[in-house]
C-alpha cells in the first residue's frame, strides 16, 4: 500500500508514507503503514481529516483539522494586510560602506516604519536584514503608509534611499509573533517584482488603488495562475 500525505496547511505538499513513518521513527514513535492509515481514518471520523481514496491514498486537513493543528503549537490564522519593504541595492551598499553603516540604515528604516505603521494600528513583525515584514489592519489603506515609509527612509548621498515594497491582504499563520504561510511567501515574491521606487498591491487588497482597474496580471514563481496587482510610485 502506498500512503501519501496531503496537508492543506502546507499548500498541497505530497509526501510518501515511508517518509512520514521515517520521521515518526526518528522521533521515537514507530508506526507502520496500516497503523498510520488507521489513525487517519479515526481522524476522518472526528471531522479533522478528509481521506482521499484512489491509487494513491492520502489525506487533507479539514478547516477544523487545520485549526486543531495550529492550536497544538499555539498558532492561529489571522486576517491582516502583509507588507514587505526592501532597501534597493543593499548588498552593493554593504560592499561599499561596510556592515555597520548598512545595519544602521536598515535599523533607521525599520524604526521610522514602526512609528508610521504603529500609528495605523499595525506592527513590524521582524527585520529581514535589508528591510522588514509588517502587518497592518485590513481596514488601513497600505498606500499612504508605504508612501510615508518611503519618505522616512534613510538619506544616502543627499537622497532618500530608494525602496521597493508590496502589500497583500491574506490570512497567514501567526506563531510567537511571527507570520508564516502562503500569503507571506506571495507578498515577499511580489516585493521582488516591484521596481526600485515602486510598490505593488494585490488587486484583492482594500486600498485607494481599487479604482484604477481590474489589475495587471503578473506571473509569480511557483504559482500556476497569474496574480492581479496594482503598481504605484512610492514618491
Amino acid at each position: 500500500m502506498l500512503l501519501a500525505l496531503h496537508s492543506a496547511t502546507s499548500g498541497g505538499t505530497l509526501a510518501a508514507g515511508k517518509t512520514i513513518r521515517d520521521e515518526l521513527g526518528a522521533a521515537g514513535r514507530v508506526v507502520g503503514a496500516s497503523q498510520l492509515l488507521a489513525h487517519l481514518l479515526r481522524l476522518e471520523a472526528s471531522g479533522l481529516v478528509h481521506v482521499e481514496r484512489g491509487q494513491l491514498t492520502g489525506f487533507a486537513l479539514t478547516p477544523n483539522g487545520e485549526a486543531a493543528a495550529l492550536d497544538l503549537v499555539g498558532a492561529r490564522k489571522v486576517h491582516t494586510t502583509i507588507v514587505f519593504v526592501d532597501l534597493v541595492g543593499f548588498v552593493s551598499f554593504t560592499a561599499d560602506h561596510g556592515d555597520e553603516d548598512a545595519h544602521r540604515c536598515a535599523h533607521e528604516l525599520t524604526d521610522a516604519a514602526g512609528r508610521v505603521i504603529g500609528a495605523a494600528g499595525g506592527r513590524i513583525v521582524k527585520s529581514t536584514g535589508d528591510g522588514f515584514l509588517a502587518a497592518v489592519p485590513t481596514t488601513a489603506d497600505p498606500v499612504p503608509l508605504l508612501i510615508a515609509v518611503a519618505a522616512a527612509a534613510p538619506v544616502v548621498d543627499g537622497q532618500p534611499w530608494p525602496l521597493r515594497a508590496a502589500a497583500h491582504a491574506g490570512s497567514p499563520i501567526e506563531h510567537r509573533g511571527d507570520l508564516f504561510g502562503y500569503d507571506v511567501n506571495l507578498t515577499a515574491r511580489l516585493c521582488d517584482i516591484a521596481e526600485p521606487g515602486q510598490f505593488v498591491v494585490t488587486a484583492r487588497t482594500p486600498s485607494s488603488l481599487d479604482h484604477t482597474g481590474a489589475g495587471e496580471p503578473v506571473v509569480v514563481r511557483g504559482l500556476v495562475e497569474p496574480v492581479l496587482i496594482h503598481r504605484a510610485a512610492l514618491r
